[in-house]
């Protein structure tokens, strides 16, 4: 009798095995991925309000004003069809299945010789589905280079919190979507940029009423994206302004002069510099006559955008007035006034920072000698002049000498270099020294000197320059405030200070704590030594 229940316990375990196999053959498994679109929908859900990597910031330089001149309002900043690429490129395509290793290995050793109909059938048509009748899944990332401009939207106003899928639901009626990017607006917002496979669907995105446009209970603005040509043509700078005056006063000052769009400083809040951008370009020709006139008591200079990029100083031509005084400001028209005596003058820049006044530029070479020995160490009305030849470089005829020995001092730098030329100025630093020379030779003939030998050791000499250890200085301060921690030293703020807990000083004791079960976490056998 057992042995007929053993047996027949046995075969019905083999029963079931079979049946089992033969289901496993006639449906085979299927293990669908989620993509990276049902992810990034699952976060739009969730309110993410696009912090991810796929934000890019517009800095471009092809196509608008520098970044000193971009504005802070969020819904008027502008698009230059330059931005940094995003992280969703790879996104799976609309109605596309991906199948697993695990799922391809199933079908194919399923032992059937004709594949299962139902399961891919039902899969593709819910993705047809959803591609045709649905919203369409549009890719987040850069817009390709050479897409045609009149291709693309340029989408502001966004509500604070949106879906990703509301909004090219809401774009999508206007035509079909090849790629949306996102931009992040300096307030922490977002503007967006959608480009079409057609002109058509930005077209009829403009010519859309307010209620065809409205996300969220909240109406878009959509216009086309700025090129930088435009924007520059109605932009002036104004300079010497003074470090008090407010981006309001400055349109109040300007408004005699058109519509103005909108004003932004530069980075430089010791002496700032202004951009100021008109709705119109018939506003410049106005704005540019208010150049050496006086605002808050102030003379400021008012230049059109193209000014900057203009190569208008020369080192044969241009004079350089050094800051004598402590002028902020000084009208342009006055210096203009006591330089024309000598010849055609064809720019004059006036700075008024703590080591130059300004620039005067003359037509031809001669005459700006004329005016260096006519005027250099002269005072006129309340300017002391003290001018020098312009020079392209910051630290004019100075080198650096690096690798001194110790002990070495400046008498003996003063008799080592005196060989190349007259010398100015020597200014001795920790291991390193300045040393100035009178003329362009013996500036020239001291690098000769590069690698002699003095007391023992190699010096090494390089042409000094000024902006090349600011723009190190600035590397290094935006450095140390990425990785200072908040409250102190970080987490080694407690280094070398006593508990404060342990109000009896005592010494900490090395004992290893008890586990909470009472054993150990690792069990040790001590062996016999053999």
């Amino acid at each position: 009798m057992a042995q007929k229940k053993v047996a027949g316990k046995k075969t019905a375990g083999k029963t079931q095995k079979d049946l089992k196999a033969k289901q496993a053959e006639e449906n085979p498994k299927m293990e669908v991925e989620a993509s990276d679109d049902d992810s990034e929908g699952s976060e739009e859900e969730n309110d993410v309000n696009f912090d991810d990597g796929s934000d890019s910031e517009v800095k471009g330089a092809a196509d608008l004003v520098d970044s000193e001149a971009e504005e802070d309002d969020d819904d008027d900043e502008d698009y230059d069809g330059e931005e940094e690429e995003e992280g969703d490129d790879d996104e799976i395509e609309p109605g596309q299945i991906s199948i697993t290793k695990s799922a391809e290995e199933d079908i194919q050793e399923g032992g059937s010789d004709e594949e299962p109909d139902e399961a891919p059938i039902t899969k593709k048509k819910s993705a047809d589905l959803d591609h045709k009748g649905g919203i369409p899944k549009i890719a987040v990332g850069r817009i390709q280079p050479g897409t045609p401009w009149d291709q693309m939207l340029f989408v502001t106003r966004l509500p604070k919190e949106y879906k990703h899928t509301d909004l090219v639901a809401l774009l999508a009626k206007f035509g079909p979507i090849s790629v949306v990017n996102r931009i992040k607006t300096k307030a922490g917002g977002h503007n967006v940029v959608v480009a079409f496979e057609s002109a058509e669907g930005p077209s009829a995105a403009l010519a859309a009423k307010p209620k065809a446009l409205t996300l969220n209970g909240q109406v878009v603005s959509v216009s086309r994206p700025h090129k930088k040509e435009d924007l520059n043509l109605r932009t002036i700078i104004i300079g010497l302004i003074g470090p008090n005056v407010t981006k309001e006063q400055v349109a109040e000052h300007f408004k005699s002069c058109g519509e103005v769009e909108s004003v932004n400083f530069s980075n430089n809040p010791a002496h700032p510099t202004a951009f100021l951008r008109f709705e119109s370009v018939d506003s410049v020709p106005k704005a540019l006559k208010l150049h050496s006139t006086e605002f808050n008591s102030r003379f400021i200079t008012v230049r059109e955008e193209s000014y900057k990029g203009k190569l208008l100083k020369s080192p044969a031509c241009t004079l350089a007035l050094t800051q004598t005084g402590e002028h902020e400001s000084y009208s342009s028209d006055a210096v203009e006034k006591i330089f024309k005596k000598y010849g055609d003058i064809t720019d004059v820049d006036v700075v008024c920072t703590k080591a130059i006044f300004g620039f005067v530029t003359y037509q031809t070479a001669e005459q700006a000698q004329k005016a260096m020995k006519a005027l250099n160490g002269k005072t006129v009305d309340d300017l002391t002049i003290k001018l020098e030849p312009y020079s392209l470089s910051s630290s004019v005829r100075t080198i650096l000498v690096s690798h001194l020995a110790n002990g070495v001092e400046e008498d003996e730098l003063n008799t080592i270099f005196s060989e190349s030329g007259e010398i100015e100025s020597v200014k001795m630093l920790h291991e390193k020294a300045l040393i100035k020379f009178t003329t362009d030779d013996g500036f020239c003939k001291s690098f000769l000197m590069n690698e002699r030998i003095v007391r023992g050791q190699p010096i090494f000499i390089e042409p000094n320059s000024n902006l090349k250890y600011k723009l190190l200085q600035k590397k290094a301060d935006t450095k140390t405030r990425v990785f200072k921690q908040p409250g102190g030293q970080g987490k080694f703020k407690n280094f070398g200070k006593t508990n404060k807990n342990n109000s009896n000083n005592k010494k900490p004791s090395n004992k290893r704590k008890a586990q909470a079960n009472g054993n150990s976490s690792h069990s040790f056998k001590k062996y016999k030594k053999f």
